[in-house]
């Protein structure tokens, strides 16, 4: 493992370096493969993976998040990412319901 991804692997909650998740909880088992996801493509930086996180930073601009939490040491790429997931995953955007999820779901877990 390089300095790169341990300071990457350092911002994650969930995620830290696993072949696999082995946690049983939803919530969990989605956190751990978001931060994998975004680990792997800030690591690459593939003009793929840049369009990619690109575009769902967009969309999470776009939302009126610019501003959300911004001091919680989590970097925008990495909360962009999961509420990118959130949303597919509840198959809308709900903006009042990511903020609760991060809150109470996503920080609560380290």
């Amino acid at each position: 493992m390089n300095e790169k991804e341990k300071a990457l692997l350092a911002l994650c909650r969930v995620y830290k370096g696993e072949d696999k998740c082995l946690s049983k909880d939803a919530d969990r088992q989605m956190l751990w493969h978001c931060e994998q996801w975004w680990v792997n493509q800030t690591i690459l930086r593939s003009e793929e993976g840049c369009n990619l996180i690109s575009n769902i930073l967009s969309e999470y601009m776009d939302a009126g998040l610019s501003h959300f939490e911004p001091y919680d040491n989590i970097p925008v790429t990495l909360k962009a990412t999961l509420f990118n997931r959130f949303c597919k995953y509840m198959d809308r955007v709900d903006i009042e319901e990511f903020k609760k999820f991060y809150s109470t779901i996503y920080m609560a877990n380290k």
